[in-house]
């Protein structure tokens, strides 16, 4: 069941396929092409999503930083990758 505070979300939004990770697959994939050197990406994550997320990023081998933040409440909402720097 959804919260209320994001019923006014369009579905496609809302609807990550079977496990959730789908939009984050296709971002992670999709990534090194959008990103400079250094460059950082920045994803809103849900509930219990951080270790999958985080898994993903390190899949992909451009990244030599992958972070973790809270909100306010203390729960995990954001991760940020940042994209090896190339010298």
């Amino acid at each position: 069941m959804l919260q209320d505070e994001v019923l006014y979300e369009p579905v496609i939004a809302l609807d990550g396929g079977v496990d959730g990770l789908d939009f984050y697959r296709q971002i992670v994939r999709e990534a090194p092409c959008h990103l400079c050197s250094g460059g950082l990406l920045g994803l809103e994550i849900g509930d219990d999503q951080g270790d999958a997320v985080c898994a993903l990023l390190a899949q992909q081998c451009c990244f030599d930083s992958i972070t973790r933040h809270c909100d306010l409440r203390g729960t995990e909402r954001v991760v940020l990758a940042q994209r090896t720097a190339v010298s």
